[in-house]
């Protein structure tokens, strides 16, 4: 959440190229270059999957700890940690990287620079990925959470018929 706050946001408009760039003017306060701009929409797209991946993998944390009854010792084991950590990073970089190397990444008019490509309405097409990304995201969250929240209730449904 940090990083992409940051990078497209804090520092915005700094890090536009100071030219016309794509037929547009540069904004307000644009001192940038290239570099810059591609750097800024490479670390925001790392830290957009990173940071939302990591909260669907806290999602199925909670889950194997409470409903399977996985231990803490259990999952500080290298594959769990590779597993459960490493995944949100890998798909953010390889989201990033796939910009960086075929070179979407320029100024869009908005306050940051994000990626752009040779497709008709390149906006559109990079919004229904993240959205793709994003619902299967929360529809991992739901499922733990729905999960989560079934096992609590039937414990304690069965807690409640011990006393009586």
């Amino acid at each position: 959440d940090l990083g992409t706050s940051f990078f497209p946001h804090f520092l915005g408009t700094w890090m536009v190229p100071n030219e016309e760039v794509n037929g547009f003017d540069p904004p307000p306060l644009a001192t940038g270059n290239a570099a810059t701009c591609a750097t800024q929409a490479f670390m925001w797209n790392l830290f957009l999957y990173a940071g939302y991946g990591s909260n669907a993998t806290l999602a199925v944390t909670y889950w194997l700890t409470v409903c399977r009854g996985f231990s803490e010792t259990t999952l500080k084991k290298l594959t769990w940690q590779l597993f459960l950590l490493g995944i949100p990073w890998i798909l953010g970089v390889c989201d990033a990287a796939v910009g960086m190397i075929f070179g979407f990444y320029s100024y869009n008019r908005l306050w940051f620079c994000h990626s752009m490509s040779d497709v008709k309405d390149p906006v559109r097409w990079r919004m229904l990925e993240i959205a793709a990304y994003f619902l299967l995201v929360n529809i991992v969250i739901v499922i733990s959470m729905g999960a989560l929240i079934r096992f609590v209730y039937m414990s304690e449904r069965k807690s409640r018929s011990y006393r009586r």
